[in-house]
């Protein structure tokens, strides 16, 4: 039995250094959230949406949310849920810092932070994702969406009431490494 789960043991470690590999030999420009902090207030209400339209994303790129855990957090979110600053069924939750967001799908990606208003203080923002030109490398940059319209104002979010995983690698290898090699 405990060779068995040595052997389970060192094929998840394979398969984790390897997908380690293929992301660190393919992934993209990393790039922090609005340039500095992820945090209330913002230099301007504004500021994030700014950020991530002077900016242009591709398959691969990587987001980097830089916060306190204990009074911050980021979540993908979808469209409804970004311009009701709620999260009602989030993506992806991120409640570690720095949290590291990988842009896998081409198309509009939406974060929040859902705690207390923050959303609705600014803390938010979405980003176009492009398909990466093998052949060319990076794409021009196309136009820049045109602003979201306005929703009136809306109650403050509830926190999430369950945790969901962080899409860390080391966090999956963490849970592996803990489930099957103890």
């Amino acid at each position: 039995m405990a060779l068995q789960r040595h052997g389970l043991c060192m094929k998840i470690l394979s398969a984790a250094a390897a997908i380690i590999a293929t992301l660190e030999a393919t992934s993209g420009l990393r790039y922090t959230v609005g340039d500095s902090v992820w945090s209330i207030p913002p230099p301007q209400p504004d500021s994030y949406t700014n950020w991530s339209f002077s900016h242009s994303f591709y398959i691969g790129d990587v987001l980097v949310f830089d916060f306190d855990y204990e009074f911050f957090n980021a979540m993908q979110v979808s469209r409804l849920d970004y311009e009701s600053c709620a999260a009602l069924s989030p993506i992806r939750i991120f409640t570690r810092s720095p949290a590291l967001a990988i842009l896998f799908h081409e198309g509009v990606n939406h974060y929040i932070c859902n705690i207390s208003n923050y959303c609705d203080l600014g803390l938010k923002f979405s980003v176009l994702v492009h398909k990466f030109s093998y052949s060319t490398g990076r794409s021009p940059a196309p136009s820049p969406l045109p602003p979201l319209p306005s929703l009136p104002p809306s109650s403050p979010p509830a926190s999430s009431p369950y945790s969901a995983p962080e899409p860390y690698i080391s966090s999956w290898v963490d849970w592996c490494l803990s489930t099957f090699c103890s």
